[in-house]
């Protein structure tokens, strides 16, 4: 049952060490956490997300490292507040809009989750990585429109 998927929030998890570690840039930071996120350290590259998002807020790059890291701490709440910066930030960002989606569909939001990844899939200028996924997010759009409209059935 999604509804009874644990979920941490934002303020359940702590905030990132800049003040600790030494200067570094937000791309070097970024760089950090993309690389405990592909080792499976979910939390060091939150932490290292975290704190680029402190070093220069602005960076639609280092909400959508951290939004990453919260999806895999099981944080989808969290991960759709990095995300709608992300969005704020840059709001054709396609990685985003795809993983906003996930976000949603996490929270039991399978109609607002179909309708992020209908918006991916609107985006005409998508990296070749996100391009590559284009069967999936059709897969998950169709999934999702299927569980919302069920759930609404079910609720009549």
């Amino acid at each position: 049952d999604l509804h009874s998927f644990p979920t941490r929030r934002s303020s359940d998890l702590h905030i990132g060490t800049a003040a600790a570690a030494p200067k570094q840039s937000s791309t070097q930071l970024i760089a950090r956490a993309e690389e405990q996120y592909a080792l499976g350290d979910f939390e060091s590259s939150r932490v290292a997300a975290a704190d680029a998002v402190s070093a220069q807020p602005d960076r639609a790059a280092a909400h959508l490292a951290l939004a990453r890291a919260y999806l895999a701490l099981q944080a989808p709440e969290a991960a759709e507040e990095a995300l709608a910066e992300a969005l704020r930030l840059e709001p054709t960002l396609p990685a985003a809009r795809r993983l906003l989606g996930l976000a949603l569909a996490a929270q039991g939001r399978f109609g607002e989750a179909a309708a992020a990844w209908i918006e991916w899939e609107r985006l005409t200028d998508r990296p070749p990585e996100e391009e590559m996924l284009t069967r999936s997010v059709l897969d998950w759009t169709e999934a999702a429109k299927t569980l919302a409209s069920a759930i609404r059935v079910r609720r009549d």
